[in-house]
C-alpha cells in the first residue's frame, strides 16, 4: 500500500507554472476523454492521455496546471476527480482555485455511488448506467457493472493501466 510520503515523493515539490502561459481560452475541461467534442475555440483541455489532451498532463504524478493565476472563467470537471488520488486532490483543487477568476465557475460532476448500489440491490437491469456499461461490453454481469463506479475500466488503459481505481 502507498502512503502519503512515498507518494509526495514523485510530485515536484512546487507546482508552480509559468504564470504567463500563451492561452486565449476562457474555459478548461478537465479529463475530458474520448467523447467530449469541444463547444469552441474558447475551450482547452487537460488530459493525461495525448489523444485528448491540448495539455497532456498527468494530474496524479503533477497537480500543477500551466495557466496563469486567475486566467480562466470556468472549469469542467465530470466524472474525472474520482480518479485522482487522495494524496493529489488537494494540490490539484488548490490549483483549480488559483487558475480560476473571482468570481468563477467550478462544475463538479461526481458518480452517484449510493444510487449505482441502490439499482444493484434491486437487480435493476434497466437502470440507464448499467445499460450504458452493457451496451459497451454485452458480457458484463450487474456485479460488474457496479463494479465500474469503484475501478475504473478504462478507455485509457494504457494509461491508466487495467484496473485503475475510481474511487
Amino acid at each position: 500500500m502507498i502512503n502519503e510520503k512515498e507518494h509526495m515523493a514523485i510530485i515536484p515539490e512546487s507546482t508552480d507554472t509559468p504564470d504567463a502561459m500563451p492561452c486565449s481560452c476562457r474555459c478548461v475541461h478537465l479529463g475530458p476523454g474520448p467523447l467530449w467534442q469541444k463547444p469552441d475555440n474558447q475551450w482547452v483541455t487537460v488530459d493525461a492521455d495525448v489523444r485528448y489532451a491540448d495539455f497532456c498532463i498527468d494530474l496524479n504524478k503533477n497537480p500543477g496546471l500551466p495557466f496563469a493565476t486567475g486566467a480562466l472563467d470556468f472549469i469542467y470537471a465530470s466524472h474525472f476527480l474520482e480518479h485522482i488520488s487522495i494524496f493529489s486532490l488537494s494540490p490539484l483543487l488548490s490549483e483549480c482555485f488559483r487558475i480560476l477568476k473571482q468570481p468563477g465557475v467550478f462544475r463538479i460532476v461526481l458518480p452517484d455511488v449510493i444510487k449505482s448500489i441502490g439499482e444493484f440491490i434491486r437487480g435493476n437491469t434497466d437502470f440507464s448506467l448499467f445499460r450504458r456499461r452493457k451496451q459497451r461490453r454485452p458480457d458484463l454481469t450487474l456485479f460488474e457493472c457496479l463494479r465500474e463506479d469503484f475501478i475504473s475500466a478504462s478507455l485509457q488503459k494504457d494509461v491508466f493501466g487495467e484496473m485503475a481505481l475510481a474511487h
